[in-house]
């Protein structure tokens, strides 16, 4: 299940996307496995630097590959925003990937409530 994650920034909205193939190479960026990052939120709030920001917008986002993603980062910065709201942005496009989570079932889902 992929899904696309929005990073607003100023007017503008860039649309993040990851691939299997993305998050490979967000992980070679970064010398890090994205599982050890998301698997604990401690580690998540120590490894979210700006080089790992910065490589989830190079490999994520789905219009502008060839964009800077240290531009895109001052562009954020320029227009009020701020690292940490971007890195929490480029974590739920990593989540909505599909890879780190099961996707729901129609057997698995809540049954509704209420009268028939």
């Amino acid at each position: 299940m992929k899904k696309i994650t929005t990073l607003k920034v100023g007017d503008k909205e860039y649309q993040l996307m990851f691939t299997m193939r993305a998050l490979a190479a967000v992980e070679q960026d970064i010398g890090e496995s994205l599982l050890f990052i998301l698997g604990n939120p401690l580690n998540a709030v120590r490894k979210l630097t700006i080089s790992v920001v910065a490589a989830g917008i190079r490999h994520g986002l789905v219009d502008g590959k060839d964009k800077d993603p240290y531009d895109v980062l001052d562009e954020i910065i320029e227009n009020g925003g701020s690292i940490d709201e971007t890195a929490a942005v480029i974590l739920q496009a990593w989540r909505d990937s599909g890879l780190f989570t099961k996707p729901v079932t129609e057997s698995k889902k809540a049954p509704e409530t209420g009268n028939r």
